[in-house]
């Protein structure tokens, strides 16, 4: 994937599963709620979104992974999904 494709399905799961504007970078706890955890992905949408990491795709790659495994763990997204989503 490229960047900018990479940019665009953050642009989908934003729009999709972390619609909420008020994101924070930091979460305290050794646990997690399901919100945090949407909280922090829609916060990694937001930087890849922002071109913050574009001269760094490994890093956007790595996030892009962290997004997608926190969808498939909340049983938000399929693998199948995600599959086609890359495509």
């Amino acid at each position: 994937m490229t960047n900018e494709q990479v940019v665009e399905l953050c642009k989908l799961y934003k729009k999709e599963f972390f619609p909420k504007s008020e994101y924070c970078a930091e979460i305290g706890s050794e646990k997690r709620t399901t919100e945090d955890t949407l909280s922090h992905c829609g916060y990694m949408c937001d930087k890849i979104i922002s071109g913050e990491l574009k001269d760094n795709i490994e890093k956007t790659m790595r996030w892009l992974g962290f997004i997608q495994g926190s969808l498939w763990s909340l049983g938000l997204c399929s693998i199948g999904d995600m599959k086609t989503h890359n495509k």
